[in-house]
């Protein structure tokens, strides 16, 4: 087992694999014979009927999100030079962690890292953690293509003014009446476009 716990720690542990482990240890508690319960059951607490079963997606998970504090260390350590390099694209893992990512939209990091930051979504959304990330402009799923680009216009000895063309590409919600509405988060990432594009007009 702690063989098994090792590998699973620095590994990615496919799906047939999880499910081979399930099933063998399943196996020798019932000895080679069809379950007599739901496994869901044996998971729980003694109190509670259950006998503590491992559950293996569970540790699975666990032990990748056990990362998260050793990769929040300051310091160039060594071994981090990989994690850095590549979540150094998205603002560093301090600041992607508190974004309203979506793991599958950040394809350019290796799987392994990948999986520890779609585990720690679904960790959040279990416990209802907000700290208002959707706010956040960056890495935010509900903004998948946002391009500002500045142009002139003016005319001879006129004021130049200056203006901004902006494209983007938000996911929409359907409501029962068939017509569709922009999410709250999406408002308010609309709400600080406005803002930046502001602070942009004023610094121009």
């Amino acid at each position: 087992m702690l063989r098994l716990i090792y590998s699973a720690a620095i590994l990615n542990v496919p799906e047939e694999v999880a499910r081979t482990v399930k099933a063998k240890l399943f196996s020798f508690l019932w000895k080679n014979i069809r379950d007599k319960t739901k496994r869901t059951g044996l998971y729980q607490d003694l109190e509670r009927g259950g006998i503590r079963m491992v559950d293996i997606d569970t540790m699975f998970k666990a032990l990748k999100l056990a990362w998260i504090p050793r990769l929040l260390i300051p310091g160039n350590q060594s071994w981090k030079t990989v994690p850095d390099y590549y979540l150094r694209k998205f603002g560093g893992l301090n600041f992607l962690l508190r974004c309203n990512y979506d793991a599958r939209y950040i394809k350019s990091i290796p799987l392994f890292y990948r999986n520890i930051l779609a585990y720690f979504n679904e960790l959040k959304t279990l416990y209802d953690f907000d700290q208002a990330q959707d706010i956040i402009l960056f890495n935010n799923k509900e903004m998948t293509v946002m391009t500002v680009k500045p142009f002139l216009s003016g005319n001879g000895s006129k004021k130049v003014s200056c203006q901004y063309k902006i494209s983007w590409t938000i996911p929409v919600k359907q409501c029962p009446t068939k017509n569709l509405r922009i999410s709250t988060s999406a408002k308010l990432i609309f709400s600080n476009i406005i803002k930046l594009l502001a602070l942009f007009q004023s610094t121009y």
